[in-house]
């Protein structure tokens, strides 16, 4: 299971919510970003070529969502370094593996399922749209004992930090919402998880 610090150092005063699901640490940071690097990431990830392979596990393998997979070497460039920044310095967990990142490009209609990452991953979430308006919807949802607990929106600039082991699934935009929800997905390999467990099928979040 993945620690996190319990003052979060220099991003405590960006945190906007704190809430635990079965021990399990959900937090959400707002202004984090400055809004031209917002702008060109929300330019960006319209324009980039995805392709329809995601699904939230095997078994609904049949419900495909479009997704952009990126190299983890990506992480150098500003904003990603900036993110892996944040994860690193809030987690106890030593040594901190990125395995994976991804864009996910979600339309009206899209069907999506509760799933988990994995008990020892840490997912972030980056919330890529530049304006986002509560009747868009788009949360992620975060479940217990097989219901909604935890309602998370996507605001604009948005990074939601949270322990793979919790059941989560996130939702498409609304009918009456003209915009892709765009998000960025980064998952992290904690130290205590055994080769045998790392193997996972493609999801998205």
């Amino acid at each position: 299971m993945p620690h996190f610090l319990s003052d979060l150092g220099r991003y405590r005063k960006y945190l906007s919510r704190r809430s635990t699901i079965d021990g399990r640490d959900i937090l959400v940071f707002d202004w984090l970003f400055q809004k031209s690097s917002q702008r060109l990431l929300d330019e960006y990830f319209r324009k980039a070529k995805y392709s329809c392979i995601a699904s939230d596990s095997d078994e609904y393998g049949h419900s495909k969502r479009w997704l952009l997979e990126l190299a983890p070497r990506a992480v150098a460039t500003e904003f990603f370094s900036e993110v892996d920044d944040v994860i690193r310095s809030i987690t106890t967990d030593r040594p901190l593996e990125l395995r994976r990142i991804h864009a996910n490009f979600n339309t009206y209609g899209e069907v999506h399922y509760p799933h988990i990452d994995g008990l020892n991953v840490v997912v972030v979430l980056y919330a890529a749209n530049i304006k986002w308006s509560p009747a868009c919807h788009g949360e992620t949802f975060f479940f217990k004992n097989e219901e909604p607990y935890e309602v998370v929106s996507p605001l604009p600039g948005r990074l939601i930090v949270f322990d793979g082991g919790i059941t989560h699934r996130g939702s498409g935009p609304s009918r009456d919402c003209w915009e892709p929800r765009m998000t960025v997905a980064f998952k992290y390999v904690g130290p205590r998880m055994s080769k045998s467990r790392r193997r996972a099928p493609k999801r998205s979040s």
